[in-house]
C-alpha cells in the first residue's frame, strides 16, 4: 500500500537566469562552445526566488512533526548553494532538538567536479544573494560564514554548518533505487532540462513507485 507522497513539479521554463551566484557551464565533449551543445549547467545562488525557503520548512517540521528520522537528499545540488540556504534557514527559524532529525542533508550532484569545489567549503556569496536574507536568517549566516578576502566576497563555510551537509556524487535517474522508502525529502530542482526526453516523461512516475509512504518530492 503506497500513500502519503506529495509530489510538485516547478515548470522547466525560464532556466538560462542570470544568476548573482554560482555560474559555470559544461558542454559535451568535442562540441562547439554554443547553446545547443551544453550538457547541463551549474546555475544557482543562494535563497533563490524560485523557493521559499521559510514556508517550505513550515511545511516539512509539520509533515514530519511525529517522526524520529527524515532523510533529506537535495539532488543536483551543485556547489551547495541550496543545501546551505536550507540549513541556514532551518538554523534560524528552529531550535536544534526540531531539525536534527533532517541532518545531514544529503547533497547529491552527477557532476564530479562541481562536488569537488563544494568539498572545499568555500563560496563566492554576492551582495545581493546576502540582501535576500532576512534578519534572522543573516545573523546565522554570519556566525558561520567566514570572509576569505576583506576586498572580495569569498567565504568560507563554518565546520559546524559543513557537518550538516553530505555532499557525493550520484544521478538520481540511476541512483533512486538505492534511496531509503519511506520518510523522505527528495528535492531535485532546476536539472530537468538536462535529463533525457525519457527521464523527463517518466522519472516523476518511476519515483512515486519507489517510496512506500510519508515521502515528499
Amino acid at each position: 500500500m503506497r500513500f502519503s507522497i506529495s509530489m510538485r513539479i516547478q515548470s522547466i521554463t525560464n532556466y538560462n537566469t542570470a544568476f548573482k551566484g554560482y555560474s559555470r557551464t559544461v558542454y559535451k565533449p568535442g562540441k562547439e562552445l554554443i547553446e545547443a551543445n551544453v550538457l547541463h549547467k551549474n546555475n544557482t545562488s543562494m535563497f533563490r526566488e524560485d523557493l521559499n525557503i521559510k514556508s517550505f520548512l513550515k511545511f516539512i517540521t509539520k509533515k514530519f512533526e511525529n517522526v524520529d528520522k527524515v532523510h533529506f537528499f537535495d539532488y543536483a545540488c551543485s556547489n551547495g548553494s541550496e543545501a546551505y540556504s536550507l540549513l541556514l534557514g532551518m538554523n534560524a527559524y528552529y531550535d536544534k532538538n526540531e531539525i536534527t532529525k533532517f541532518l545531514p542533508i544529503q547533497a547529491r550532484d552527477y557532476d564530479q567536479e562541481v562536488i569537488n569545489t563544494a568539498l572545499k567549503k568555500e563560496l563566492e556569496i554576492s551582495d545581493s544573494e546576502r540582501y535576500g536574507m532576512d534578519e534572522d536568517v543573516f545573523q546565522v549566516f554570519k556566525k558561520n560564514f567566514n570572509k576569505l578576502d576583506l576586498y572580495k566576497n569569498d567565504y568560507i563555510v563554518s565546520d559546524e554548518l559543513f557537518s550538516q551537509v553530505n555532499f557525493a556524487v550520484s544521478d538520481i535517474t540511476k541512483d533512486y533505487v538505492n534511496l531509503p522508502k519511506e520518510n523522505v525529502i527528495l528535492c531535485i530542482r532546476n536539472c530537468w532540462p538536462y535529463f533525457s526526453k525519457e527521464d523527463q516523461l517518466y522519472l516523476p512516475e518511476k519515483l512515486c513507485n519507489h517510496f512506500d509512504k510519508n515521502a515528499v518530492i
